[in-house]
């Protein structure tokens, strides 16, 4: 986590970058928060990869408040972070503004039946 906290901090200043992967590196929900501040200034940004980091609800919460700046985002993976049925609802409120995203990955989080209506 302290090494995610770092590479937030020195995020603002990479506008060129595409693709930001940081899969299976068990960051949390405290480092997301690091990096949601930075997410907004990279404009580039096409591919998201959170995988596997164990956000939880409370991290993609404070991903979700993001995302709607996120506009040329066209993937982004969520996938196996436990973030539960009540998370899906906050991030279905940024999907709107995200009319490029083709991809989003949400496997293994338990969201459930109630979380797959609210998508």
């Amino acid at each position: 986590p302290e090494g995610a906290r770092a590479l937030a901090g020195a995020l603002p200043s990479m506008t060129n970058l595409t693709t930001l992967n940081l899969a299976w590196n068990n960051i949390g929900p405290e480092t997301v928060r690091a990096l949601v501040g930075a997410l907004p200034s990279m404009a580039n940004l096409t591919t998201l990869g959170l995988g596997q980091n164990g956000i939880g609800p409370e991290g993609a919460r404070a991903l979700a408040g993001a995302l709607p700046s996120m506009t040329n985002l066209t993937t982004l993976n969520l996938a196996w972070n436990n973030i539960g049925p009540e998370t899906v609802r906050a991030l279905v409120g940024a999907l709107p503004s995200m009319a490029n995203l083709t991809t989003l990955g949400l496997g293994q989080n338990g969201i459930g039946p109630e979380g797959a209506r609210a998508l």
